[in-house]
C-alpha cells in the first residue's frame, strides 16, 4: 500500500502533559510548509537546511514570506528527545517509493526535503547524518488505511536525537 505524504507533526511528549510548543519570531521570506524542520539563524526562525546541525522544532503552519524578520511569529513544536513524532518513512534515491520493513525499528536515520511538495521526511537510505530514532508504525488509520511494514511511504512515529534539537544542545 502507497500511503500519502504527510507534515511532520508532534503526536506526544513523555515527560509534560502536552506538546513544547512556542511562538517564534520568523526570519524574512520563508516560504516552508507546515511540517518543515526550523532552525534559528540570526535569532529568527528559517527552515533547515539538508543535514540540519540544530533543529528547533516543526514548524506548525506554512511560512509566512513576509518582507522583514520578526514582524510575524510562528507556532513551532520544540525538537526535544522526549517528544514523539509522525512523518513518513522514504528515500531520496527513488522518492516516493521507500518501502517500510520491520527492521526500519529502532534503526537511526537522516531527514530530507522534497523538492516537489516542500515536505519533510525520514530519509531511510541517510545512515551517515542521522538525526532521528524509528520507533514503530503510527497505528492510526491513514486515507490509504491502516499502515504495515512493507508499505510505501509509511507513516511512522519518531524522535529527534538529543545533539541535534536546540533546546537540549550545549553551547
Amino acid at each position: 500500500m502507497t500511503h500519502a505524504r504527510i507534515a511532520i507533526r508532534g503526536v506526544r511528549h513523555f515527560i509534560a502533559t502536552g506538546l513544547p510548543s512556542m511562538e517564534l519570531p520568523e526570519a524574512a521570506t520563508q516560504t516552508y510548509k507546515k511540517g518543515a524542520l526550523v532552525t534559528f539563524v540570526a535569532g529568527y526562525i528559517t527552515e533547515c537546511g539538508a543535514d540540519p546541525a540544530l533543529i528547533a522544532g516543526i514548524a506548525e503552519r506554512d511560512g509566512q514570506n513576509i518582507a522583514t524578520s520578526g514582524l510575524k511569529r510562528v507556532s513551532v513544536t520544540l525538537a526535544h528527545p522526549a517528544t514523539l513524532f509522525l512523518g513518513y518513512l522514504d528515500t531520496s534515491a527513488a522518492e516516493g517509493a521507500g518501502v517500510s520493513a520491520a527492521t526500519d525499528r529502532g534503526l537511526s536515520y537522516g531527514v530530507a526535503k522534497n523538492a516537489a511538495t516542500g515536505k519533510w521526511y525520514i530519509d531511510k537510505t541517510d545512515v551517515t547524518a542521522k538525526r532521528v530514532t524509528i520507533w514503530e508504525l503510527w497505528d492510526q488509520v491513514s486515507d490509504a488505511g491502516l499502515p504495515a511494514w512493507g508499505d510505501i511511504m509509511t507513516p511512522v512515529l519518531f524522535t529527534f536525537a538529543a545533539p541535534f534539537c536546540n533546546i537540549t544542545a550545549v553551547t
